[in-house]
């Protein structure tokens, strides 16, 4: 499940690297927020697996950073 999150979040990162390039405004407000929820699911992934508490802190500082720009 960790490899799926990291593969979406690449995917994410990548829209909207293409967004700025190319100034598609759409793309851009899909892909912006959705960098921030990949990475936490990724972070959620990798602590479940590796058996550590998750940090709840953390989790909603990437959920409040969404909102941010």
């Amino acid at each position: 499940m960790k490899k799926i999150f990291l593969i979406l979040f690449i995917l994410v990162s990548a829209g909207e690297i293409i967004s700025t390039l190319m100034d598609v405004p759409v793309l851009h407000t899909f892909c912006k927020p959705s960098i921030m929820i990949m990475l936490g699911f990724y972070y959620w992934a990798s602590q479940r697996e590796g058996r550590e508490p998750v940090s709840i802190p953390l989790i909603i500082a990437i959920l409040f950073s969404c909102t941010g720009d």
